[in-house]
């Protein structure tokens, strides 16, 4: 079984609620234009700022996917897990948190591959996945404080 599919199975609710609300961000978040008869996400648009039920719908997926991932390291055995995975996980915890390929980056990829298997037609990928890590890490830096 896979570590990262571990942690998702059981962040079912949180991961819910987000495909619930995630579609705003296709909505009024991003600049589209059209190429060879599809749409192609451009950027964020200027000045965008996610609602509040966006922000924490985000946050609290991050935090179950985090948490479970964490639980998965530290008091499971990891017989059923990709020793190379489980590393990998090892690896950016003890790294940066905010570096690329750091704890945070593996996680949001994480919660996007999830997004894309249940919720593709309002993916909108690398915009969406640096508001997402904007946002958590302003969440997390805020928790610091």
């Amino acid at each position: 079984m896979s570590l990262g599919y571990f942690a998702l199975a059981r962040s079912i609710k949180p991961a819910a609620a987000f495909f619930e609300v995630a579609g705003e961000v296709g909505e009024r978040g991003v600049e589209v234009e059209q190429c060879d008869g599809h749409q192609k996400v451009v950027g964020l648009r200027e000045g965008y700022q996610p609602s509040d039920e966006w922000q924490q719908a985000v946050f609290a997926f991050y935090c179950a996917v985090s948490s479970s991932v964490r639980y998965a390291l530290e008091d499971t055995d990891h017989e059923g897990f990709d020793s190379g995975e489980v590393q990998a996980w090892r690896e950016a915890f003890r790294g940066g948190r905010f570096e690329p390929w750091g704890w945070v980056h593996r996680v949001i990829q994480l919660m996007n591959h999830a997004r894309r298997i249940n919720n593709a037609p309002t993916d909108m990928g690398d915009p969406e996945f640096d508001l997402m890590a904007r946002v958590i890490q302003q969440k997390i830096e805020e928790r610091l404080k």
